[in-house]
């Protein structure tokens, strides 16, 4: 949905040349990295090694005027080793951190945004052409602004002459009692978009927990024919079922998601162990999930893998999708 949603709203604005330094060498996991900042709470993500550059200043300062927002809105600052294609960096940017919103990407030197709902094509066309010569945190800023005034019904403020006595006084009520009016309408639909976007990360995370306690219901929890080792594998897991179990029902915000995913991540190791012990081979390496489907649990070697547009990189695979 979100390939057939970006084609009509993605800026194709061409090079966003802010003339700065030559690229620097891109560390493998440049999208997965930015993916995982994202993921796990951030708002804007700056690889250390592109073209483009924010101050942390910069970036804090863009951090908070997305939360103003309350808006799922992700940011990322890429080198052009990232891919060929910035639109195809967009999309997997999108499909890797998995949760709706807007999208925001500099690859190199070009900037690129879209959205899953929606259209930001003239958003994105527009603080380009009127930011571009003040650098990528203005365009960012700009951006922004204009995604807050697009799904929030949100605008900037218009000088207007007051009168006096009065019609003055007469016309400040008025404008204010407009002003609350437009408030309680605004704060109702970002708490319906809040709410909306948290149902659909706990949906998806409520199915990964699903997914982990059925797994772990082939196990004797009892353990009467495990040893002290695979005893304690079991109880690990079990204690990483029952955290999840416990921050799903306590989510508040699409980040808290992040701490169940880690409590996730911990019990499929565990298992991985407790299944390794019972079958009598050798004990798993703690590598990082499968690049496939997380729920595969721990890898067992990175894979040379290339999506369509982008440059190839080593990814983690377990055993089953590395064949």
């Amino acid at each position: 949905m979100f390939a057939t949603t970006l084609s009509r709203s993605l800026a194709i604005a061409a090079a966003l040349v802010l003339g700065l330094t030559a690229p620097n060498a891109l560390a493998a996991g440049s999208v997965d990295e930015a993916a995982a900042q994202l993921r796990s709470g951030a708002s804007v993500y700056v690889d250390p090694a592109a073209e483009v550059s924010l101050t942390s200043t910069e970036t804090a300062a863009l951090t908070d005027q997305i939360a103003a927002t309350g808006l799922p809105l992700f940011l990322a600052v890429l080198p052009s080793s990232a891919g060929a294609d910035p639109d195809a960096v967009l999309v997997e940017l999108k499909d890797a951190v998995g949760i709706g919103g807007v999208y925001a990407v500099v690859v190199g030197n070009s900037f690129r945004a879209g959205s899953t709902s929606g259209s930001v094509s003239g958003l994105a066309t527009s603080a380009f052409r009127s930011q571009r010569d003040n650098g990528a945190a203005a365009v960012f800023s700009e951006f922004v602004g204009l995604a807050d005034a697009e799904f929030n019904g949100t605008s900037e403020p218009s000088a207007a002459d007051s009168g006096s006595g009065s019609g003055e006084s007469t016309f400040l009520l008025v404008l204010f009692a407009g002003a609350m009016v437009v408030l309680v309408v605004v704060v109702v639909r970002k708490r319906r978009r809040q709410a909306l976007q948290l149902a659909q990360v706990r949906r998806a995370i409520d199915e990964d927990v699903t997914e982990y306690g059925e797994r772990l219901a082939r196990f004797d929890v009892a353990g009467s024919a495990l040893d002290e080792a695979s005893r304690e594998d079991l109880k690990r897991a079990l204690d990483d079922y029952e955290s999840a179990k416990f921050s799903v029902l306590t989510m508040r915000a699409p980040g808290d998601a992040a701490a169940i995913t880690a409590s996730l991540e911990d019990g499929r190791f565990a298992i991985a162990c407790l299944e390794a012990r019972a079958d009598g081979r050798p004990l798993p390496e703690r590598r990082a999930p499968c690049f496939v489907d997380p729920r595969h649990g721990p890898s067992v070697s990175d894979v040379t893998w290339q999506a369509p547009g982008l440059t190839t990189r080593e990814v983690p695979m377990c055993a089953a999708c590395r064949t």
